[in-house]
């Protein structure tokens, strides 16, 4: 959906060097509605975002800015919440299952928690769970290392939570492709 609009935007804005006139010289009104269209899905892009990270039933209730130094910064705290490594081996295959995935394929996929639980996910809200393939720019190898990244961010006070929240609950993938060069002044 973004591509298309950056499609859009960038025939509107560019002009042909061979003196082809511009979208807004040919069609003010088509020009006036793409504009708008693309302004309508900036708009909606961080809402959809925010409204992702905010997902209450996401969240762990007892991890908030103000506890960060006492929950996922603090040593131990996976091994603390996190269910047991059976209960998550039930939980994958109950997923894979319902989402038609033969279990020889198994081994291709990680149960994935869409609030990262480093970042204030639950760990036993059975909407934060889904699975991924462990491969791929969005696969859960990927996603496991942005969100080491983002959690060291936040508990060396360079990044506040709600932020690190939106960054991995966003288009994460495409939005920072390069994990290994990205400071935490890059996270938007």
């Amino acid at each position: 959906m973004v591509l298309p609009s950056f499609a859009i935007c960038a025939a509107v804005a560019m002009e042909s060097s061979h003196g082809t006139p511009r979208l807004t010289d040919r069609d003010p009104h088509l020009f006036h509605v793409l504009r708008v269209a693309a302004l309508l899905l900036l708009v909606q892009l961080p809402c959809a975002a925010a409204s992702y990270a905010g997902q209450p039933s996401w969240l762990d209730a007892r991890v908030s800015q103000e506890t960060v130094a006492l929950t996922i910064c603090h040593r131990g705290y996976l091994a603390q919440v996190m269910p047991s490594i059976d209960a998550r081996i039930r939980l994958k295959d109950k997923l894979l299952a319902q989402q038609g995935i033969a279990p020889s394929l198994t081994s291709h996929y990680a149960l994935d928690f869409r609030m990262p639980v480093l970042l204030g996910g639950s760990p036993d809200a059975r909407e934060n769970l889904d699975v991924l393939p462990w491969e791929g720019d969005d696969g859960e190898r990927r996603k496991r290392r942005f969100t080491v990244f983002l959690r060291r961010c936040v508990c060396a006070d360079e990044l506040p939570l709600k932020q690190a929240q939106l960054a991995i609950s966003g288009n994460w993938s495409r939005e920072y492709p390069n994990l290994w060069s990205l400071s935490c002044k890059d996270i938007r």
